[in-house]
Order: structure tokens, then C-alpha cells, then sequence
């Protein structure tokens, strides 16, 4: 799952940085995944765990 997320946010055009990636739960709407000082708008039909 951590890869998976690295893998979007790096087609997103971000760097991710695995110390400060946190959770992010599908609500039934876009989310905003706030990743380091980043807001990323993620689609709803992805929902990510952070492994760490």
C-alpha cells in the first residue's frame, strides 16, 4: 500500500516523503491528503494506509 501511494503521488508530480505520509480514508468524496507541506486532492476511489 505504501508504494502504491508513493507511486500516485509521484504521477501526481510530488515527492513523497515517507516520514511525514499519513492516513488517508475514502469518506465517499475527494479528500484532501495533506503530505508534507503539499495538499494533494486524491480521487475517492482510493483509500491508502500508512504502513509506518
Amino acid at each position: 500500500m505504501k508504494r502504491r501511494l508513493d507511486q500516485l503521488l509521484l504521477s501526481l508530480g510530488f515527492c513523497p516523503s515517507r516520514t511525514k505520509s499519513k492516513q488517508l480514508i475514502n469518506q465517499g468524496s475527494v479528500e484532501v491528503y495533506h503530505h508534507g507541506g503539499w495538499q494533494v486532492v486524491v480521487d475517492p476511489s482510493f483509500v491508502f494506509s500508512d504502513d509506518e
